[in-house]
């Protein structure tokens, strides 16, 4: 998720089908729910677990060589102010059930 300047959100998301699943369905699947979270909001405990997992993939990113050379590099040709890792891990840290949900509400 990016900010384009002061008024939008670019949220993208990416997913590969199963065999034997069109993109089509895959896109309607996740169209319905992703809609239905919108409407309905997000549990706490499923917000722990995906931070969690979340925590789990920073730690591995950050084992990767080159991984503040590549981070400067995307921040600055996103026009997007660079961050650290204290950063990172802060801002991780302060997601919370309720400002996930207050997002879905502002996006439905």
């Amino acid at each position: 998720m990016r900010a384009i300047g002061s008024k939008h959100l670019l949220i993208e998301f990416t997913a590969e089908p199963d065999l034997n699943i069109s993109l089509s369905k895959l896109e309607t699947k996740f169209t319905k729910v992703f809609n239905e979270i919108v409407q309905q909001g997000s549990p706490e405990k499923t917000i722990k677990q995906i931070k969690k997992r979340f925590q789990g993939h920073l730690n591995d990113v950050l084992k990767r060589k080159n991984y503040r050379k590549n981070l400067l590099i995307d921040r600055v040709s996103n026009h997007q102010p660079y961050y650290g890792l204290t950063a990172e891990r802060r801002a991780l840290r302060s997601v919370t059930a309720q400002k996930i949900n207050d997002l879905f509400t502002a996006l439905g």
